[in-house]
């Protein structure tokens, strides 16, 4: 029995299952990259918080997402300027979105004044777990934003955010054929194989996601 045979006849008569399947692949594979460990994190104690923003990001990066937002609650008590508040905001968006609190980490992260490479891959990201049309669409003119057309971008978190290029641009991908950009889609697929530390599940899966919706939609 061809299994294989078997997978890709499926694919072809239930397309929109099919793409449905690839883009909760990709959720998976871009959110657990970003989060990196397991778990929001158990923090529980009190403490005596200074005032610096790094704290809260190394809090985050620990997965202790509870005492990280204290940190970035007290920045916004402190009449910061516009640069610390954007920094708050961005923080207490990640940690929404970790939470899975989609429409607060949304709200924090429209309340940017500067948005940065993070906050607009943290937006982006709340969007599509959102999901919907629009929020799709946003979502696309957030990741367009940074330049993924080419090939050649490597984007890097300032904060040691754990995504990377090959998360955004297999994300992209997703998000353009869902949009009906199937060009747009397979060109991102293409580039997502041209990365040299790519995820090995991708690897292995898109050649024949890009021969799919090259031969079959």
């Amino acid at each position: 029995m061809n299994l294989t045979a078997i997978r890709y006849t499926d694919m072809r008569l239930e397309p929109f299952r099919f793409i449905s399947v690839v883009f909760t692949i990709s959720l998976l594979i871009f959110f657990s990259g970003c989060f990196g460990g397991g778990g929001i994190g158990d923090y529980t104690e009190t403490v005596d918080i200074q005032l610096n923003d790094n704290d809260g990001w190394q809090a985050f990066i620990k997965n202790q997402t509870d005492k990280a937002q204290v940190y970035f609650y007290r920045l916004l008590s402190a009449d910061p300027t516009d640069k610390i508040k954007d920094e708050a905001f961005t923080g207490l968006g990640w940690c929404a979105l970790r939470k899975g609190t989609l429409d607060e980490a949304i709200g924090f992260f429209r309340s940017i004044k500067a948005m940065d490479v993070d906050s607009k891959v943290g937006l982006a990201g709340a969007l599509t777990k959102k999901g919907g049309t629009a929020n799709f669409k946003e979502a696309i003119a957030q990741l367009e934003s940074l330049g993924l057309s080419d090939p050649k971008v490597d984007l890097k978190s300032s904060r040691e955010l754990h995504y990377t290029s090959d998360n955004l641009h297999g994300l992209l991908g997703i998000l353009y054929i869902i949009n009906g950009q199937r060009e747009k889609g397979l060109q991102q697929f293409q580039i997502t194989l041209t990365r040299k530390n790519l995820n090995s599940y991708l690897k292995t899966r898109l050649p024949a996601v890009i021969d799919f919706f090259t031969t079959s939609i």
